[in-house]
């Protein structure tokens, strides 16, 4: 269904991905797992729609993503992604904090 929303809807789908996310790593690795793949999924969505939204967070997520996952994880994808969404965005803390 994510496949649907247009950039009118970025917000919202970005907005939904990283609290899923949050409240899936708080639940457990079961919720997190059970959930990975959805959020994702949708994050790909807001990165395709426009990777420079908020201060280049669909970069951000991914940044963390990679370097946060359980099963997978890639270190030079998280590093590609965090060096992306700081040249979006290069005075945004969030990115340098994360």
């Amino acid at each position: 269904a994510i496949k649907v929303v247009g950039k009118e809807g970025l917000e919202a789908a970005y907005w939904y991905a990283v609290n899923l996310g949050k409240w899936s790593r708080a639940k457990g690795i079961s919720a997190l797992l059970g959930n990975k793949d959805r959020v994702k999924g949708v994050m790909e969505h807001c990165l395709a729609l426009d990777e420079t939204f908020f201060h280049g967070a669909p970069h951000r997520y991914f940044g963390a993503y990679w370097s946060l996952v359980p099963v997978g994880k890639d270190l030079d994808k998280s590093k590609q992604h965090f060096d992306k969404s700081l040249a979006i965005a290069p005075s945004y803390a969030g990115t340098k904090v994360l």
